[in-house]
């Protein structure tokens, strides 16, 4: 299986008045915002764990929604640890972790990913699935008929039937929700938001491979078309649906993923 989560994380270079310079006040590091702008899901909740917190702006958005949500935040990225406790808040403590290794004998009201699966093996689903009866992953799914590895982004990215048949091995229903429509920050775009931070970045921070990454990927949305059904369609210009394709059908644009919310709910409680 398909590993790129590495010990000292993909995101844990570029300094924090980097991130703060692309993110935002927020830092809130997600393509779909889908969990920070629907905080309904938490309503019920009393304990959660967050697999892959990055920056914690999601988090503290829930909290000052729910403040009496306890959470417990794992990433991999001490400078991230850091930066989330230096909040002092006791609903809401990080700890370094290798999510593909992480288990725990705490029991959560729900377990979360927000765009962080797509880095990580199977396992750091299935080690949890005696730790909550639901899971809610926000991620992209691949549209081809298999999984789909992008190198540029250390991601993989799992097609609809493989999130079922892996959710129904651990004992849970799935159930999807297509996002339809890219997230809007500060009346724009998300991805031209980041960009504009990118490109105000020195240029020795501008040219680290997580920012090298990050900007081409930014770019690449601008050559992208959002269909009704929330699928990207990639034309001529963009450079991640080739990687995806592996050099074949350039000339061919195809829909190749789209952004969803996956809904996983155990069989028998």
């Amino acid at each position: 299986m398909f590993n790129p989560y590495k010990s000292k994380g993909f995101y844990g270079d570029p300094s924090l008045d980097t991130w703060k310079t692309i993110l935002g006040d927020e830092m809130i590091y997600s393509v779909t915002r889908w969990l920070a702008d629907n905080l309904i899901h938490f309503e019920n909740v009393s304990t959660a764990l967050s697999v892959g917190c990055g920056w914690g702006g999601i988090e503290r958005k829930i909290l000052s929604n729910y403040s009496n949500i306890k959470i417990d935040g794992i990433t991999n990225v001490e400078s991230q640890v850091e930066f989330i406790n230096s909040f002092n808040d006791p609903n809401f403590i990080a700890t370094v972790y290798d999510a593909n290794k992480f288990t725990t004998n705490n029991y959560y009201d729900l377990i979360y990913f927000s765009e962080s699966v797509s880095h990580l093996s199977d396992t750091a689903i299935t080690n949890l699935s005696k730790n909550t009866n639901k899971f809610l992953l926000v991620d992209w799914f691949s549209h081809d008929r298999n999984c789909i590895k992008i190198n540029e982004w250390d991601l993989y990215i799992r097609t609809k039937d493989y999130y079922k048949s892996l959710f129904n091995s651990i004992g849970f229903n799935v159930r999807f929700e297509t996002i339809s429509s890219p997230a809007i920050y500060d009346n724009q775009l998300i991805t031209d938001h980041w960009l504009k931070g990118i490109q105000a970045l020195p240029e020795s921070e501008r040219s680290l491979r997580q920012i090298v990454a990050l900007e081409k990927m930014c770019e690449d949305f601008k050559n992208r078309v959002v269909n009704k059904d929330g699928s990207y369609t990639a034309d001529k210009k963009s450079t991640i649906p080739y990687s995806i394709n592996n050099g074949k059908d350039l000339d061919k644009p195809k829909n190749v993923l789209s952004s969803c919310v996956i809904f996983a709910e155990k069989k028998y409680k």
